[in-house]
Formats: C-alpha cells, structure tokens, sequence
C-alpha cells in the first residue's frame, strides 16, 4: 500500500521523503520495500522511527555460500548492513538480477549495485529462474530454459505437447531433454515437448545471410505464416534463430554492438513462427502473450523477443541499452507493446522482451 493513502502515514510519508531528499536517493526510496532511507543525523532516524545506523566502517560478518543468481521482486534498498535500521544506499529496482557467494546470520544477501557494496532482505529476493514464465496453472518457458543440446530441424517437423499438436519449419532450434525415438525437447515455448529423432542434424540448414537478395518490400508480401524457408535466415549467434532473411543482418549487427557493450551475444529467445505454431501458442496462452493468429509479426518473421525473466526486464540495463540503440540497426520495442499508454496507463498488452524490425531511416 502507498504509505500517502491514509491520513496517518502522511506524516511518516513526509519524515521519509525528507530524508530521501538529504540523503540524494529517488523519491521511489518512500514506496520500495524496506523503506526506510535515512539521513545522517540521529534526530531524522528517530523521527522516522528506525534504528540508528552502525558507525561508519563497521564490518558486517558474512558466511560463503554457493554462488547463486537472485533477483529482486520489488523496489529494495540496498542497505549498508544486514537490517532495515542501517543506511540505504540506494534502491534496487524490481527484477534486478544479481549473483551473490555471500549472506549474513540473518539471512541477508551481500552484493554490489551501483558501484556500491551492501546488503538486501531476503524477504524481496527469490532464485533467479533463467526463464520460466507462470502463465495460470501452466508453464510457459523461454526456448531452451537451460538445456544445452541444441539440434536443428531439417525439414518441417511436428511437435507436441500435451493436447496441442504443431509443425516448425526446417532450421528451427530445439533443445533435446531426453528419450529415443520420440524424444522430449523444449521447443515453441513449450518444455517437454515430444518430436521424433529423424529429420534433426547439430547444424542448422537454414541460410546465414539473405542469399535470396529478396527485398523488405517484396518479403512483406509473403503469406503470413507460411514464408518459404528461402526466404528465411538464422542468425549467426546465439540460438541461430530464424528471421526474415532481409533482418537478418542488421539483427547481426546489432547483437555485435550488444556484445560489445555486454561481453555476451544478446539470447533470442524466438524469431519466426509458423501460422501453425501461432495457433497452437494463442490456444494456450490466449490473446494476452500471443497475438490472434495471422495478425502476429512474428508470423511476418520480422520480429524477435527476448527471454521473460529479469536480465531483460523493464529495468534492466540490457532492456535500456536495446530501446537506445536498436533503432540504429532497424529495430524498435514498439509503442504497442510499451510499458504505459500515451495517457500514462499501464498497458494491458506490454511486453519488454519484443522487438519488431521496420528496416533502417524509418
């Protein structure tokens, strides 16, 4: 609850937003979990009701652990010690993902943000999932979700999972789990599927390049959904997803851009999907994380999304770095999908991991 809502928390509110002022920290210091941020002086802790901070320099003792990716579930301070009574540092944002090897008696986690060394509660910390989104009672995964055998489909390969049959198109990547024969793989968004073994190979078939030489104008006007794997492309990093053979070098571009900044390839979680593949996805997720079939644009192969999970996230810096930057490269995270509407209303269909192309100038 906003701590501005009653009558009662304004004068704490007020307490806390002066000391937020003082101690140069962001007004949101006031609503994030554990909000407590202090100033120096010892009558501004009192009014506020917290416990005086330890002096400057005093050690914190902390026990080694295994080091473990965290990420945050809300707003947090980081704190200079290991409880809500010591000094805010700053405030970490929602889904911040961090890797820690350390944590105090109590609990909290050590770790750097910022340029600065403190500690977080573990009340607003969880393990960092790479990539299981909960979508109702079912599970809806990025493509490889941890698995590490990645094979490529050579010619359209059906796919099942539970009730939900589909195909994908020859150069698809899927990560093999397990079986022979028929075997499990994650593939579509979906963990556990089921394809037989034939028809795979550890390369993908697909193009690098756009050796068709066809144009964006002319690829636009292919069948939604049905684009010959010609006129297809893998992209030279990463999962090798497929694209639009006339994005895929500008895609490649800017990943080598990402790489640059991030010492990583940027992880392209899907690409292209196949009209058949959108069906089976808009039946189980519904119009909320796909869009109506034939109207997607991932159907068009002109559009790539980002893993689901927090490195990507709306406050993330890779996320910040991409809406910066891909627009130098021919790709945007569009108005549709943004975070809030131009009225300034949080948008029912935002989504921070989809990114469309419309081609260099525009």
């Amino acid at each position: 609850m906003d701590p501005r809502t009653s009558s009662a928390a304004r004068l704490t509110w007020r307490a806390c937003a002066a000391a937020t002022l003082a101690a140069s920290l962001p007004l949101v210091a006031c609503t994030a979990a554990d909000a407590t941020p202090q100033s120096t002086t010892p009558a501004t802790a009192a009014a506020l009701g917290v416990v005086a901070a330890p002096a400057a320099g005093a050690a914190v003792k902390t026990t080694p652990i295994a080091k473990a990716s965290k990420e945050t579930t809300t707003h947090v301070h980081l704190r200079e010690g290991a409880s809500s009574g010591t000094r805010s540092l700053g405030v970490i944002p929602r889904g911040h993902v961090f890797s820690t090897s350390a944590k105090t008696a109590n609990g909290w986690f050590k770790l750097s943000y910022a340029g600065k060394t403190g500690f977080v509660s573990p009340h607003y910390v969880r393990n960092f999932n790479a990539g299981l989104t909960k979508v109702g009672e079912k599970d809806y995964v990025t493509t490889q979700n941890g698995a590490r055998d990645l094979w490529f489909t050579t010619r359209t390969a059906t796919v099942t999972w539970k009730s939900l049959t589909f195909t994908v198109p020859s150069g698809t990547p899927v990560w093999k789990l397990g079986g022979a024969g028929k075997f499990k793989v994650n593939a579509g968004g979906y963990r556990n599927a089921v394809m037989t073994t034939s028809g795979l190979s550890r390369t993908s078939p697909a193009p690098a390049s756009n050796t068709s030489k066809i144009s964006l104008a002319a690829f636009k006007k292919l069948p939604v959904g049905n684009i010959p794997t010609k006129y297809l492309a893998r992209t030279d990093f990463s999962t090798h997803a497929l694209i639009g053979a006339p994005a895929v070098a500008d895609l490649n571009a800017l990943n080598k851009a990402f790489r640059a900044r991030f010492g990583e390839d940027l992880y392209i979680d899907l690409g292209y999907r196949s009209s058949s593949q959108q069906r089976a996805i808009y039946r189980e997720l519904g119009g909320w994380l796909a869009a109506k079939p034939g109207t997607s644009v991932h159907e068009k192969g002109l559009s790539f999304d980002t893993p689901e999970h927090g490195a990507y996230s709306w406050n993330s810096a890779r996320f910040a770095w991409l809406v910066a930057n891909a627009p130098k490269y021919g790709w945007e995270h569009p108005k549709r999908v943004h975070r809030y509407t131009s009225a300034g209303k949080l948008n029912p269909a935002r989504e921070y991991w989809h990114f469309d192309y419309v081609g260099k100038g525009k």
